[in-house]
């Protein structure tokens, strides 16, 4: 988790801030807003990262996407650069979160995926691959591809029975655990597994505290709702699902009631004596749940099951009745559609303006460094130009200078010495009217004058270089066109 990358005061200080984003996602937004300002968060690249992953939760949390346009990309690619196994991973199982909420699963799939499959490569799976598969499985399952969710919710069982301290358990991965167990069993039920049924609900019960949030206990109902379906106790089966309904109608969670409802229709339905017992208790509770409940398309898709029903059994009230409230929700559910896709629309516009501006900066830097870098070239190309004429300036100096053939070699070998490493050199005197040239060679402060050259001789390299003036380099020794 990042928070093993944190000093121990900012570890509590993020805690602080999920919680707080749970109960009060506002006052979370005040507090990130004046760490920004603060000294740590722009000088601390892991300590920003996990202010900022934090931020974008409490605006999901409030449903505001537009508000994290700005830092959504910017997190994602801070994480890359700080080339941070644990910031990339929080990033790419955060930012997953976001993009679902916007309704881009497949960004979101994608996310979620980078992160299993980066584990999977360094050979360790952590709390992080749990968390990304357990909602891949969700994603799959939702849209009905059932074996891919399985396989995801068991590579996510699979992870958590690793590392889970059952004797000490972490509270998040406790969550995960029973949320993926719950939905497993509702898998066996189709599959009609009575075994792995049981064996689920017993995993949840052996793990089951009572510090757990609601959301987990409800999981757990539910699980052991598929338990007597799956084994056909349908008086267990009506006097739990009351009993769960009463629990949510206390809380005032009116949409998990209508998930639970619609998920126990979809897995009885091709069972008429429990489907005829259900379909009575989602009729006497429609009104209730109808008026308050707030996921329109799941409400709707009840109406629906509640509506055939009154029709195969010829209630002509309950039909009229029923077709009222589904024409008022359907209308619902496309404003709400329709909202959301237009929420959604402004998103990735804003995004993909941000973007474009993003990238027209790093096109205009990269000009600008390709125009300063030939700048920089063409300045060393001048000042190399100077330094020779600058050398070459002092050799005509100094040579004027000096009074004695020496003193001339001397300052001459001083010179050349600036520019190559050379430990001896030799000037050349032509003799009057001859073909002969005597050689000046300077040497470690000596100079030798018993060097005669005959400037005929053809087999001579000196007599070569002086005819041709071409100048010899030693490599020039092994190439024949040289001597042509």
């Amino acid at each position: 988790m990042i928070e093993t990358l944190l000093k121990q005061d900012e570890i509590n200080l993020i805690f602080n801030l999920r919680n707080l984003i749970l109960s009060n996602p506002n006052k979370a937004l005040n507090i990130i807003q004046e760490l920004e300002l603060s000294k740590r968060f722009n000088k601390d690249d892991v300590f920003r990262c996990a202010v900022l992953i934090e931020k974008i939760s409490a605006y999901t949390f409030l449903g505001k996407h537009e508000y994290y346009i700005d830092i959504i990309n910017d997190v994602y690619e801070e994480a890359r650069r700080l080339n941070n196994n644990t910031i990339f991973l929080e990033a790419c199982v955060r930012l997953g979160s976001a993009y679902s909420t916007l309704g881009n699963l497949k960004t979101a799939i994608e996310l979620y995926n980078n992160a299993y499959q980066h584990e999977k490569r360094i050979d360790r799976l952590t709390n992080y691959s749990a968390t990304a598969c357990a909602n891949l499985g969700v994603f799959y399952h939702d849209y009905g591809k059932t074996e891919e969710g399985s396989y995801y919710y068991n590579i996510t069982l699979n992870i958590l029975d690793d590392i889970i301290d059952f004797n000490n358990p972490d509270h998040n991965q406790l969550i995960t655990y029973i949320t993926v167990l719950s939905n497993l069993s509702m898998v066996m039920v189709k599959k009609k597994e009575v075994k792995l049924c049981k064996e689920y609900l017993n995993k949840i019960e052996n793990v089951l505290t009572d510090d757990l949030p609601n959301f987990s206990i409800i999981a757990y109902q539910r699980a052991k709702l598929f338990y007597y379906i799956v084994i056909n106790d349908d008086e267990k089966l009506i006097t739990n699902i009351k009993k769960i309904l009463l629990s949510l109608y206390q809380q005032n969670n009116y949409s998990n009631a209508v998930t639970l409802l619609l998920d126990l229709s979809r897995l009885i339905k091709d069972n008429d004596h429990l489907y005829e017992r259900l379909m009575l208790c989602i009729i006497n509770n429609l009104d209730i749940i109808g008026e308050k409940a707030i996921y329109y398309n799941e409400l709707q898709e009840l109406y629906v099951a509640a509506m055939k029903y009154a029709i195969e059994n010829n209630e002509n009230q309950l039909i009229i009745n029923y077709y009222k409230k589904l024409k008022k929700i359907t209308k619902k559910t496309e404003k709400e559609i329709n909202k959301q896709k237009s929420q959604s629309i402004d998103f990735f516009i804003e995004l993909a303006k941000q973007k474009q501006q993003k990238n027209l900066l790093i096109r205009n830097n990269k000009k600008l460094n390709k125009t300063n870098l030939e700048k920089r070239k063409r300045n060393q190309k001048l000042k190399y130009l100077h330094d020779q004429l600058r050398i070459i300036t002092n050799i005509g100096q100094k040579i004027t200078a000096a009074s004695t053939l020496k003193d001339i070699e001397s300052k001459l070998h001083e010179e050349l010495a600036e520019i190559v490493p050379i430990s001896s050199i030799a000037l050349f005197a032509k003799q009057n009217d001859t073909e002969y040239i005597s050689a000046y060679i300077y040497d470690r402060g000596d100079i030798q004058n018993n060097v005669v050259v005959n400037v005929s001789n053809q087999n001579s390299l000196t007599a070569k270089v002086i005819n041709t003036e071409k100048k010899l380099i030693s490599n020039d020794l092994q190439k024949e066109e040289y001597f042509k």
